[in-house]
Formats: C-alpha cells, sequence, structure tokens
C-alpha cells in the first residue's frame, strides 16, 4: 500500500500542511465545486497513524514480514507485509 505521510523535516513539514490544508482544497474545490473532499483528505492524512504505529499493527495481527519506507521526503510511506 502506498499512503500519504506526514513529512517531520521542520521546514518542510509547515510547507506541505499548508498546501495540504490551504492550497489543495482551494484548487480542488474550484475544479470540483466540492470543497469538503479535499479538506476531508486532508484530515485523513493527519490522522493517520505513524509508520511505526502501522507496523506494530501488522505484527500484532500476526504478519510476521513488514517493510516500510518513506518516500518522497516522508510524503507517502510505502508498506508491504507478507503473513507466513
Amino acid at each position: 500500500i502506498l499512503e500519504f505521510s506526514k513529512p517531520k523535516l521542520p521546514i518542510f513539514k509547515d510547507i506541505y500542511f499548508f498546501y495540504l490544508n490551504s492550497v489543495i482544497p482551494l484548487i480542488g474545490g474550484l475544479l470540483t465545486g466540492d470543497y469538503q473532499a479535499y479538506k476531508y483528505l486532508a484530515k485523513s492524512i493527519e490522522s493517520f497513524p505513524e509508520k511505526d504505529v502501522v507496523r506494530d499493527m501488522l505484527k500484532k495481527a500476526g504478519f510476521s514480514e513488514v517493510y516500510t519506507e518513506s518516500l518522497t521526503l516522508e510524503v507517502v510511506t510505502l508498506y508491504l507485509w507478507k503473513k507466513i
């Protein structure tokens, strides 16, 4: 699964959250007429657990091979898992 994440690099984090909470809803709303969908996207990304929490949840669920990799300055995270 490729999931949006929350970057940790301080200056990039500030720019990212401004873009996520202000620019994306504005542009998405103008193009589609549905501002709320893009505000929901931002809230969804912000409320998604950190990758270490997801990794622990998967291991507790019985997945023995769990791999995560942060990509694009931690804007997205790749999750791979396998149950043996």
